[in-house]
């Protein structure tokens, strides 16, 4: 159980790390374009 547990939280972590990149994207296009 453990194992499998320390699985998905090492694929869980990239997804999140992508999404916080996004919203900083979308924050600088929005820097940008004011």
């Amino acid at each position: 159980m453990k194992r499998t547990q320390h699985k998905k939280l090492k694929v869980i972590k990239p997804l999140k790390m992508s999404q916080e990149t996004k919203k900083q994207l979308k924050k600088l296009k929005k820097l940008s374009t004011t």
